[in-house]
């Protein structure tokens, strides 16, 4: 898809800078025709201002890939800068990077969201258009350079959703030709992991790629990236937001933050009870399901465990309120005053001799009707109680079903808290698995997490563990460089930049899907 089919973000604030801008500013805004006595015709015009428009494009294309060409073998260290957009989710970033790999600048904003709701393509694009002007002049700011100084715009172009990915060409694309400067492409899954490999020194890892649009063990071999195992269905990230929004947590600062802080919490909670009680046992789960076939996976079945257990929480929880509920009332029933009853009792009976028809003393009414509350209620009282009894073991019984606890003596509720924690064990075991097979396969000594799943903390612990039984060293990230940024971009564009691995602006693209393994790797 060209980029070329979708709306240009404003450009309003940027300098003009570069041998290219004033053919730049022609291609934005073609010149009107000079005034003459007859008007020309309409397709005439259009034709005219179409060639203008393609010649001042080619213009500046061809001036910014001779400038590269030039260039590539000229600038390294320092005094190559390449700045990189990111904005393939709910996510825009610029980075400014040096030909060292130094960050200079990353600055970046996230689309949020409420509780309970994901982010649709067109909002999350509106977004990113409405920021990405303000974070490339903050980019430029923060690493103390200009326009002039920029050696080479980067950008992603895929894989991620369309729109957003939109936003992100098209400002790149305009600023290659405001500022004449050569442009790169560049794969967003590549990105994470180059960014890996220059943050923790992993030479040539088993990469396990965990984001949220993308579950991927990958190795390097033949001048490629290659994919060794995948997701069947849908990525971790997905599966995970999915169950966030079922809780209903919070969208900020993500929701699979959240989910981590939930399973943290459970997991100290119930530490907490073996200490007090003296016992050692490991924590039980909630039976979900686990899906592995050699070295890809499967998350729709854990998925659809959870959603059941996250749907039986919430009937247990009505379930309460309406028994609580209703004790309330059987509690009013039969705690009301002595003198209220007294009123009820002698107003009745005012009544009953009023319209009494009948010989009889008002002692024997008297009686009769103080005897009938009390043994109303008596008679109530059995079926409320068995009501109450039935809907709260109905509720029980499920939980008791689905709860298998290794336990006996810590007794666990089916919580958020509960939920959050065994859905991270079992999707955090299965890519463990996958990624220790891919590991004996390939001979790694090393593995790489990367992507915005991959900064969780529990899943860099369970990796380590594996590592460290095998004899091997892990690397992870925290989630300055570990979630999508402008500075993994504009990395791999200074790779690329030195190999001469440019496109035309007038060819730019992007591409919602877009494999890790199509990529000529050609800077290793």
């Amino acid at each position: 898809m060209d980029c070329t089919d979708s709306p240009s973000p404003t450009s309003a604030g940027i300098p003009a800078e570069g041998p290219a801008a004033s053919a730049a500013s022609a291609t934005a805004v073609p010149a009107a025709p000079a005034a003459s006595g007859a008007a020309a015709p309409a397709g005439a015009e259009s034709a005219r201002a179409a060639t203008t428009e393609g010649a001042a494009t080619s213009a500046a294309a061809a001036t910014a890939s001779a400038t590269a060409a030039g260039e590539g073998s000229a600038l390294e260290g320092e005094n190559l800068i390449v700045l990189g957009i990111e904005s393939s989710a709910n996510k825009v970033g610029v980075g400014v990077v040096n030909g060292l790999g130094t960050v200079l600048s990353n600055p970046r904003e996230t689309f949020i969201t409420p509780p309970g709701t994901g982010f649709l393509p067109r909002e999350t694009a509106a977004h990113h258009q409405a920021k990405i002007t303000h974070l490339i002049r903050k980019a430029l700011k923060d690493a103390n350079v200009t326009p002039r100084t920029i050696s080479c715009i980067a950008y992603t172009a895929g894989p991620g959703m369309g729109a957003p990915l939109a936003v992100g060409a098209l400002a790149a694309r305009t600023l290659s030709l405001l500022w004449g400067k050569p442009l790169v492409a560049v794969n967003h899954c590549i990105a994470h992991i180059e960014m890996g490999r220059l943050v923790t020194g992993c030479i040539d890892p088993t990469v396990l790629y965990v984001s949220g649009g993308n579950t991927q063990v990958i190795g390097f071999s033949g001048g490629r990236y290659r994919i060794l195992g995948e997701t069947l269905d849908m990525a971790i990230g997905n599966c995970i937001d999915r169950v966030a929004r079922l809780l209903r947590l919070p969208n900020a600062p993500a929701p699979g933050f959240q989910v981590e802080q939930m399973a943290a919490k459970f997991e100290q909670q119930y530490k907490h009870k073996q200490k007090q009680l003296h016992t050692n046992n490991c924590i039980p789960l909630l039976p979900l399901s686990y899906n592995v076939k050699g070295m890809d996976v499967a998350f729709s079945g854990v998925l659809t465990k959870t959603e059941e257990a996250v749907h039986l929480m919430y009937s247990q929880q009505q379930n309460r309120k309406k028994n609580k509920h209703k004790q309330n009332i059987d509690e009013e029933m039969h705690l009301d005053t002595n003198e209220e009853k007294e009123e009820l009792i002698n107003g009745e009976i005012a009544k009953r001799l009023r319209t009494k028809r009948s010989g009889g003393s008002s002692r024997n009414i008297l009686n009769q009707f103080k005897q009938t509350p009390t043994a109303a209620a008596a008679a109530a009282a059995p079926a409320a109680a068995a009501a109450a009894a039935t809907l709260e073991t109905e509720g029980e019984r499920e939980s008791d079903a689905l709860i298998a606890s290794s336990s006996a003596d810590i007794m666990l509720a089916l919580t958020p808290e509960f939920i959050c924690y065994s859905l991270q064990e079992y999707l955090f075991g299965m890519l463990v698995e996958i990624t220790e097979r891919a590991m004996a396969l390939c001979n790694s000594t090393d593995v790489l997490v990367v992507g915005g799943v991959g900064c969780n903390l529990r899943l860099q612990w369970m990796l380590q563990q594996m590592a460290e039984r095998r004899g091997c060293g892990m690397g992870g990230m925290d989630e300055r460089y570990c979630i999508d940024n402008g500075a993994m971009i504009a990395y791999v564009g200074s790779l690329m930049f030195k190999s001469n691995s440019f496109i035309s602006p007038i060819n730019s693209f992007y591409r919602q899907r877009y494999r890790t393994d199509e990529v000529e790797v050609t800077w290793r």
